[in-house]
């Protein structure tokens, strides 16, 4: 299947309204400022800047480890050996990290990922609009959005995120369904897909990280299929805090699961 062909010329390009769809407004339909289909020159530029970066790094030799950048936003969790996903956290006291055991061996993403997962992440959506997200979450800061991505990609790679779209609710366990702590309805004025949350339906332990991490991700990614650019590039999450208590209180859950939120 031939690879779309990435644009920079973003500023002169329209995409149809979904408006009707998904009950937004007239006013709602109009592009924002720093989306596509409304960038000034210097945003154009930023975008174009991004791509030579991206592409470069996708056509290294496929077999080329890709590392993690600095950043912290997409932390990815490996097993210690009690079992338990751990974010592995270096030694202040040592000058020069020393890899062990569960680090060597820990999972590699390479630029042959990154490639394929840069066109799957983005889904039916304009490339162009997948790049401009992280343009706008780092104020178009070229260097930082690289980073980003990158490491957003790396994390989809290692957690096999577009397996779980894949198989769809087969590799989620059925109770986390049932329970109905989480599902889709409607869209608020905005056009945005809303997901709601109730938090009192959430029984701690009832699920292992995995599964709660498996949960999470089918919400988002299937979620995601809905969101039209130009109209609706995020998503809006209601939680519902009525019943709450301390037996629904998951930190352990919350931490590993923010990445794939974010």
């Amino acid at each position: 299947m031939a690879e779309p062909a990435p644009s920079a010329a973003s500023s002169s390009s329209s995409l149809p309204s979904a408006a009707s769809a998904l009950g937004a407004t007239t006013a709602d339909t109009v592009h924002a400022p720093g989306h596509l289909g409304n960038l000034s020159a210097t945003q154009a530029s930023a975008l174009a800047a991004l791509w030579l970066r991206v592409l470069d790094r996708v056509s290294q030799p496929p077999e080329t480890p890709i590392p993690p950048s600095s950043s912290k936003d997409f932390a990815v969790a490996t097993t210690t050996d009690s079992g338990k996903k751990d974010k592995k956290k270096s030694n202040p006291s040592s000058k020069t990290a020393t890899p062990t055991a569960s680090t060597s061996n820990a999972p590699i993403c390479t630029a042959g990922d990154l490639r394929a997962e840069l066109w799957l992440a983005a889904q039916d959506h304009h490339v162009d609009a997948f790049l401009l997200r992280f343009l706008r979450a780092r104020k178009f800061d070229v260097a930082a959005a690289e980073a980003m991505l990158v490491d957003a990609l790396r994390w989809r790679v290692l957690n096999n995120a577009q397996g779980v779209l894949e198989h769809g609710d087969a590799l989620v366990e059925a109770n986390q369904f049932a329970s109905g702590k989480c599902f889709w309805y409607q869209t608020d004025m905005q056009g945005r897909p809303i997901i709601y949350i109730n938090v009192k339906a959430h029984e701690r332990g009832a699920n292992s990280l995995e599964q709660l991490e498996r949960h999470t991700v089918y919400m988002m990614e299937t979620t995601r299929l809905l969101l039209t650019p130009g109209n609706a590039e995020t998503v809006t999450i209601v939680f519902n805090m009525t019943g709450f208590s301390m037996a629904n209180a998951d930190l352990d859950m919350v931490n590993h699961s923010a990445p794939v939120s974010s």
